[in-house]
């Protein structure tokens, strides 16, 4: 069952990345690949290596971006097809249904773009809370750290004081 499901969202997937499609038919494309739910992600990924991803599909993405879903992001995060980084990027720097803290582990990742996650995480700084990022800090490289202070001087309030005075007293705390 789950591989008819795939051979659907592929095919559908395809279709919505027709630039020729009329507006009344993505949006039938559209919630057939939202029907389907997670199986659609890889799909939609798959179709949009054959080039930029379209409006539509990115939308679609971004209604499926939860945390079920993180992983296969995460994998396309780390594709060698820049459309398909991108596409995941745009998607989950638009969607509200997973916990984007739960990206912060990914500064460890080389295979990650930095300046990427970044992006996705500023886009989402408004559901990131400050302590969050600040107890991260310790556990990151010299450079991730920079772009989590950056983040920081975005959303930083004083919830984060007893924490900051913490990293001073660490050994490497910059």
């Amino acid at each position: 069952m789950d591989l008819i499901r795939r051979f659907q969202a592929g095919h559908l997937a395809k279709r919505l990345q027709d630039p020729h499609q009329a507006d009344a038919g993505l949006a039938q494309t559209q919630e057939k690949l939202l029907a389907l739910g997670p199986t659609a992600v890889r799909g939609l990924l798959d179709a949009i290596a054959h080039g930029k991803a379209s409006e539509a599909s990115i939308e679609v993405l971004e209604r499926l971006a939860t945390n079920d879903t993180l992983t296969v992001f995460v994998e396309a995060l780390q594709s060698p097809v820049p459309a398909v980084a991108e596409a995941a990027a745009s998607a989950l720097s638009r969607s509200a249904l997973y916990d984007p803290a739960l990206l912060l582990p990914l500064f460890s990742e080389p295979a990650v773009s930095k300046a990427r996650l970044e992006s996705i995480l500023s886009a989402q700084m408004q559901r990131l809370q400050p302590v969050t990022l600040v107890r991260v800090l310790p556990d990151l490289s010299k450079d991730a750290r920079g772009s989590v202070f950056r983040l920081l001087e975005r959303r930083a309030d004083t919830s984060i004081s007893k924490d900051v005075v913490g990293l001073a007293r660490h050994a490497e705390w910059w």
